[in-house]
Order: C-alpha cells, then structure tokens, then sequence
C-alpha cells in the first residue's frame, strides 16, 4: 500500500500538542506488511543522495495523524523509518474545545491556593506595625462612696478627673469642712477634733479605680453630677457611672505583606509562610489565624471598658470574622488614706486607768496601783497617737506597659518554575483559553480514536502536558 507522507524538521516536547506549520516535504511511501496506524513502518525511496536524518517527524493524510519519527534505517537502497502516534497534536483540536479542570496551569492560577510543590527557605524576615499605647498617657478615677444619691445599693459610682479626686479628699479632710454637720452634730457640742474621732470622712469611699483613660471620655457617656459622701455635698462635680456605662476605644492595623505576594499569590500571606502576633497591653501577646486575613488589609481591634469594674474585653476582628475575644483588667485600684486620733479611745481608756489605780489600791497594795496606772496611761497615749486609715489596695500598672503592635513574620519559599510546573489553578475552563503547562484532573477527552490512544491521551494530561 502506497501514500503520501510529509516529513517536518520540528523541535518540540514529548507532552505536546504542537504541530509543524505547511506541508513540509511531501514523500510517496509505502507502508509496511504487519504495521499499524499507531506504530508504522514505511518505506520511501529517496534516492542516494538525500539524507533522512534532518526529519524528525511526520504526518500521514490518509491516517490523519502526526507521527514521531523513532528511528532510521537504510535496507537495500531503500530508507525505512519507524513511526509513533502523537495524540496530543493529532487531537489538539478536540482537547483545545474541551471543558476540563485545571489543576495547575502557566497561564493562569488563583493566588488564594496554597503551593505546597515548593517548600520554604530557612530563616525569615520581619515587619511590624505599632501603636502608643493610650494606657500611659491619662488617667481618670472611678470612687465608690456612700451618697444618699445612691444608685447601686447604698453606693454611688463617680468619675472623676485626678484635680477632682484631690479637691475631694482635701475638702474631706478639712478641718473647716464640717462632713460630720452634714452628718446631724452639732459643732457647738463637741469639739472638731471629737467629731472627727467618731466620723472617719474616708471611710464613705469605699472603692478607687484609677483607669488609663482621660476623664473627658467618661463626661460623654454619663450625666454630670454633684458629689455626695453621705449625704454631704463634697463641693466637685463628678461623671455618674452606671452599669450601663461603657467607653469603647478602637484600632486598626495595616497588616504587612510578604514579599512574595505579587510573584507568587495571596497563599504566601497565610501559614507556613507567613505568621502574626498581636501584643495588646494588658492581654499580650495573640496569635493571629493567617487564613482568615490573608485576603484582608487591615485587622481590627475593639476594646469595650467597664469603668465600674476596670475590666476591658478585647475584639480582634478581620473582614467582619471574630478571631479572639479575651478579658483583662485594665484598671487598677488604688488605695486612700487617711490620718486621725481616737479621742474617744482615749478619753475611755484614761478613765480606765483611773479606775484600775483606785482598784488596785484596796485590792493590790500601791504595786497594783502603779502597775494599772501605767498600763491605763500606756493606752491613753496610744489612743492619742494618730493612726492611719486606708482604703483598699494598690494594684499593678506594668501589664498596662508596652506599645500596641502587630508583628509580622515572614517565611520565604524556594523560586517556582511556572513555565515547568505552573501554578495551582483548580477550575474549570475551556482549555483553548489557556496555554503552556497545565495538569488535567479528568483527562477524559472525547476523541474518535482507539481505546488505546485515549489511554495514552488521558495519561498525557493528568500527568502534564503543554498547550501550544
């Protein structure tokens, strides 16, 4: 059986669809006994002179297929030459209108899939993005007295600024502020310093939270009032505070970058490739899920405080997802004080002393006497002594320390080869769309050859093949 075959002189890879460009050199040939149309055999005269080796491929009309060239060999005057199907440029046309799913394609790709074909270099480069810490730069002061213009039990929450805190006390502490004519004595039947020694002014508050916010943020959430200790106008007007009373304080940081986001995609913005960590005074250090802001610019933080309480709660968000949500204590209590002398005390215990002495000279003998006045007077000059009242404790402000930051940690991934290998793509598209590399989920293309060409067709593209 005689043909016509055209010979081609073509570079081109195995995984191919590549086909040679005109008619190149036209053959008669004839094919021979036993061959077949995946492997056949022909046979060409080409005379002496001509040289076969320039070809390397061929294509047979009558077959419609393209054909590897395997081999040469010279038999009686005559060339032969061993052929091989190429299924991916006989069926380009089929596999270019086809919808498949592309795994890994040269041309396109989704930078959002994580490339895990090229591991990671060791080391790591660093970005962070800081903030003052707004804790260190004011202050206010939440008291707790007993007012009878109580709203919480028998206790009134004020807040006040730290000129308002020192006005109050030292109007408390005035010896021409009469608290306790507030408190239905009367000065003209007991003397100051007796009045005094029965009322403690300090001891109407009963709590101090200092918290590191400025007094004029508490003003707007909360009614501006006269402060009562007792029912003693203390002369300062303070913030009321309910339990209603919130102040929210919120942030947002720019969130670096890899390096490699432009060359390589998104992916590289989330684990292994990249790490987070937000520090947030007083909550430290929080580890931040990569896959959540990969895709997002900014992250934000909310901290609603509880100025009854001092308590914060702390809201890391980004593109609207909660990543964490902690509790800290953001203020501290402070403790007052305040100094006085029990003359009631000592008015007791000197008549103590008397009655002891007089005792102890009928029972004792004036040993006894002697030793019950002294002890009596021992206490009387202890009652006369001033002594100091305080109230509650003194917290600790160095968890409020240190800016707010959001460090960035960067690992970078060894260099790709997309010409080679493509990126991770993972969708459905008509493949004459694309070009160069890709890697076929399904490789089932239909085509009108042999069971056995199909095999090979779906074995090229689940494995690699080149769109060209």
């Amino acid at each position: 059986m005689s043909f016509t075959v055209n010979l081609y002189t073509l570079s081109k890879r195995d995984n191919s669809t590549k086909r040679p460009t005109g008619t190149g050199t036209q053959f008669n040939c004839i094919i021979k006994t036993g061959s077949g149309i995946l492997h056949p055999t022909i046979t060409l005269d080409l005379g002496k002179t001509n040289d076969p080796s320039q070809y390397n491929y061929a294509y047979i009309p009558n077959f419609d297929r393209y054909y590897f060239i395997e081999e040469w060999y010279f038999d009686r005057a005559l060339w032969t030459a061993t052929l091989k199907v190429d299924v991916l440029a006989t069926y380009k046309t089929e596999i270019g209108n086809s919808n498949l799913y592309v795994m890994r394609c040269a041309s396109a790709h989704d930078g959002n899939i994580i490339d895990t074909l090229y591991p990671a270099k060791s080391g790591c480069s660093f970005a962070s993005v800081t903030k003052t810490n707004p804790w260190l730069s004011a202050s206010s002061f939440i008291v707790g007295v007993v007012s009878k213009t109580a709203s919480i039990g028998s206790l009134s929450y004020f807040g006040l600024g730290s000129g308002q805190l020192a006005v109050m006390c030292t109007n408390l502490l005035d010896p021409t502020t009469m608290i306790t004519t507030a408190n239905l004595f009367d000065p003209t039947e007991a003397s100051r310093a007796l009045q005094l020694s029965l009322i403690d002014p300090m001891q109407y508050i009963k709590s101090c939270i200092m918290l590191p916010v400025d007094y004029t943020e508490l003003v707007s959430p909360g009614s501006v009032d006269n402060v009562y200790v007792f029912n003693w106008d203390s002369g300062v007007l303070g913030t009321r505070i309910t339990p209603d009373t919130r102040l929210t304080k919120t942030y947002s940081f720019s969130i670096p970058k890899h390096p490699d986001t432009t060359a390589r995609g998104n992916y590289v913005n989330s684990a292994p490739f990249t790490a987070l960590t937000l520090t947030i005074p007083p909550y430290g250090s929080i580890d931040i899920d990569t896959s959540v802001t990969c895709n997002a610019s900014t992250l934000e933080v909310s901290i609603e405080l509880d100025p009854l309480t001092g308590k914060g709660i702390l809201v890391v968000s980004s593109n609207g997802i909660i990543l964490n949500r902690l509790e800290a204590q953001i203020g501290v209590p402070i403790s007052l004080s305040s100094v006085t002398r029990d003359y009631v005390g000592a008015a007791s215990n000197i008549g103590g002393a008397i009655g002891g002495a007089v005792d102890g000279a009928f029972t004792g003998g004036l040993g006894g006497a002697v030793l019950g006045a002294t002890s009596g007077i021992g206490n009387a000059v202890k009652s006369l002594m001033a002594r100091a009242n305080t109230i509650g404790t003194t917290g600790s402000f160095v968890s409020n320390r240190g800016d707010f930051k959001l460090d960035a940690q960067f690992f970078r991934p060894i260099s790709d080869d997309n010409t080679h290998n493509g990126r991770p793509l993972c969708d459905v598209r008509t493949i004459n769309t694309l070009s160069g590399y890709m890697i076929i989920q399904d490789g089932d293309v239909a085509i009108n050859g042999t069971s056995t060409e199909d095999a090979q067709l779906r074995n090229y593209l689940e494995t690699g093949f080149y769109y060209e």
